[in-house]
């Protein structure tokens, strides 16, 4: 019965995941709020069917319930409990679980603390494009002109500094 609530935990959590990454992006490009708020509801159903799935895992190892082939190739009943409950990651299957465990829960702490960061995050991906180019000047000439006036003079090309450069015919 443990074998079979992880199991449908991670199928659940699998849908889920899916819901998330394709309504609110659907949502984003269509301007629908409904869309786009889907993704926190999802997150946190994501989380909490992957810890199940993670816990059930544990609940396995701990019980050495061995009509899951997992437990019986790496675990018997002799082991220590601390083994046990460190031999649910011990293994490719179990760090495999660990990690969606962790990323559901990075994804979740996004989506609950992550509100006014995302502004921020635009505002800062505004910025990068702005330094490429990519959008119009965020300054205006008078901007442009008050940052040439406070540049330190050793920046300014009237000095007559130069960026260092090895003589010619010696390396650098």
């Amino acid at each position: 019965m443990i074998a079979e609530i992880g199991h449908y935990s991670i199928v659940l959590a699998l849908m889920l995941s899916v819901v998330q990454s394709t309504l609110p992006l659907i949502g984003a490009h269509r301007n629908d709020p409904t869309l786009m708020g889907v993704a926190v509801p999802a997150a946190l159903g994501q989380f909490l069917f992957v810890l199940i799935a993670f816990c059930a895992l544990t609940c396995a190892y701990i019980v050495s319930d061995f009509s899951i082939a997992l437990i019986t190739h790496n675990s018997h009943t002799l082991k220590p409990m601390l083994y046990k409950v460190s031999g649910v990651w011990g293994n490719h299957k179990g760090s495999m679980l660990l990690w969606i465990l962790i990323l559901a829960l990075f994804g979740l702490m996004v989506s609950e603390f992550g509100r006014n960061a995302l502004a921020a995050m635009r505002e800062r991906a505004g910025a990068a494009g702005a330094a490429a180019g990519l959008r119009g000047p965020t300054r205006t000439d008078a901007g442009r002109a008050e940052h040439d006036r406070r540049r330190a003079p050793r920046d300014d090309p009237q000095y007559g500094r130069r960026p260092c450069r090895a003589p010619e015919g010696k390396p650098g």
